[in-house]
């Protein structure tokens, strides 16, 4: 896999990988899916939150 980014990036990313005691290519991995898994939780909050609005069950 190949990622352009500038190389003050790329050496950040090697010392965060490292200090986790991760290949950089796993570490960006993980980093990727706790990214989405956050996101996907704050997608179905928000959907909650709107369907409580929505039923008159939640703040005005």
């Amino acid at each position: 896999m190949k990622i352009d980014m500038p190389d003050e990036m790329h050496a950040e990313l090697e010392r965060h990988a490292a200090a986790a005691g991760m290949s950089l290519e796993a570490y960006l991995v993980d980093v990727l899916i706790a990214r989405i898994s956050r996101e996907e939780s704050l997608r179905q909050e928000n959907a909650g939150k709107a369907e409580e609005t929505q039923l008159g069950e939640g703040p005005p």
